[in-house]
């Protein structure tokens, strides 16, 4: 018998059969694996012996096999994670190879990921760089052990019933996708992002009628994008695999043009160029309104209007808590984090027990990668309110920043439990499970 082996999977026949080529892996999306094999001259395979390793070759598991064949072994795996195989055929005249001992190199290897990719768009808005050039700016978290690319594929439609378009793949760097805008599209858009895996599971994220920010040229090329306002979420509500950053609010040689009021400040203008500062509110009604303009914009996702309408405020209730947090998150939010944590310090030294200037502070601490920090605050965030189950989520994600795996999965797998939890703080908390559990699926 001629010792010449192909091993394969049910989805890919692999090329090479000599034990040392299995180095890449192959990617499958399901538990069920079927391997089979092509022998020099099948006709005398009398048997075929099956092994498997879980930890890289170290030690190898018979596994018992349906017989010579061209599907000669079925095999479920565990859970997903790395799966090396050896075979080995046997004929009147002996085996093809001796039995593997500790460290022998499989013939093949597999990576069953059934998981799909975690994708969640945080913020996305269109610039007008120049009168034929538009950039739509994404600030996304995406989590996945196996991804094709660090990229998404970007599809787009100007109205509701029109058709998808498929507008390629874009970069994902820092957690940032930057994306041209195909001339004539507009002036509505909708936007899905769209990521695949090597296994070829998909997640997607849309957002509906995505702001478009008209700009003027001062200084900066217009063929240069303008560098994006930062819009980031929690870091602490991002899988820890990936370090999506907030940028710190940039101060760009363009002026975006906004349809608030005349007599509001634009945002983004150096300080020598603000207008002066309105005298502050003189009644609670002028405050009210500031904070519903607040409110408004802060759902557009206009930060740094925000923020100057709840400064503007703050100056006619300069002690009041709430629109001191109120201020921190929209500042936060902006990227201004070391303002954002000033007014959170105030606001704890007033009120120690406000469970939004606690949850402000953490994000700014664990933004600042002051890690320690931040878990203390957590846990003080969480005697205040035990059933919360973002909390419990990102309590999860700093433990795991600071290595404490055990206290991670045990936060996580709370914030699956807390009967609260809505949905995609749930969905958050089963993928880190997932991601950052045993390789072989259980629970902590």
């Amino acid at each position: 018998m001629r010792r010449s082996v192909v091993i394969a999977t049910a989805v890919v026949w692999l090329a090479g059969s000599t034990p040392g080529e299995a180095d890449t892996p192959r990617y499958v999306g399901s538990r069920q694996v079927i391997l089979g094999f092509h022998a020099a001259e099948p006709g005398l395979v009398d048997s075929v012996d099956y092994w498997v390793s879980l930890d890289g070759g170290q030690s190898w598991e018979a596994v018992p096999a349906l017989g010579p064949g061209p599907t000669p072994l079925r095999y479920i795996a565990a859970g997903d994670g790395r799966y090396d195989f050896y075979i080995v055929l046997h004929n009147s005249a002996g085996a093809s190879a001796p039995a593997p001992q500790s460290g022998t190199s499989p013939h093949t290897s597999l990576v069953v990921d059934t998981a799909a990719p975690v994708l969640q768009v945080h913020a996305a808005y269109v610039r007008c760089v120049s009168e034929t050039e538009r950039v739509l700016r994404a600030q996304l978290a995406l989590v996945d052990e196996n991804l094709t690319e660090r990229e998404v594929r970007v599809f787009y439609r100007a109205n509701e019933a029109g058709a998808w378009e498929d507008g390629g793949a874009a970069a994902v760097e820092d957690g940032q996708v930057a994306w041209r805008v195909p001339p004539g599209v507009g002036p509505k858009l909708d936007v899905r992002l769209l990521a695949t895996d090597l296994a070829g599971n998909r997640a997607s994220d849309e957002v509906a009628n995505v702001p478009i920010i008209a700009v003027r040229a001062t200084s900066q090329p217009a063929s240069q994008p303008a560098a994006p306002a930062a819009a980031a979420d929690s870091p602490l509500a991002r899988p820890p695999a990936v370090a999506v950053q907030s940028l710190p609010e940039p101060r760009p040689a363009i002026t975006p043009r906004t349809d608030a009021a005349a007599d509001e400040p634009v945002a983004g203008l150096p300080p020598e160029h603000e207008p002066t500062a309105p005298p502050p509110p003189g009644n609670s009604a002028e405050r009210q309104h500031l904070c519903r303009l607040a409110a408004r914009y802060m759902a557009e996702g206009r930060y740094a209007l925000a923020a100057a309408r709840l400064e503007d405020a703050l100056r006619g209730a300069p002690r009041d808590v709430d629109l001191q947090v109120a201020l921190g998150s929209a500042l936060y939010r902006a990227g201004r984090h070391s303002e954002a944590g000033q007014l959170f310090d105030s606001a704890l030294a007033a009120a120690p027990d406000h469970a939004g200037a606690i949850e402000g502070a953490a994000l700014v601490s664990a933004t600042q990668s002051r890690y320690p920090e931040a878990r203390e605050q957590l846990l003080r965030l969480l005697e205040l309110k035990p059933d919360s189950a973002k909390t419990w989520l990102r309590y999860g994600d700093i433990e795991h920043k600071l290595g404490n795996r055990q206290d991670a999965l045990r936060a996580w797998q709370r914030a699956v439990e807390t009967h609260r939890a809505d949905r995609d703080v749930r969905e958050n908390a089963r993928a880190r499970l997932r991601y950052f559990g045993s390789a072989r699926g259980t629970r902590p």
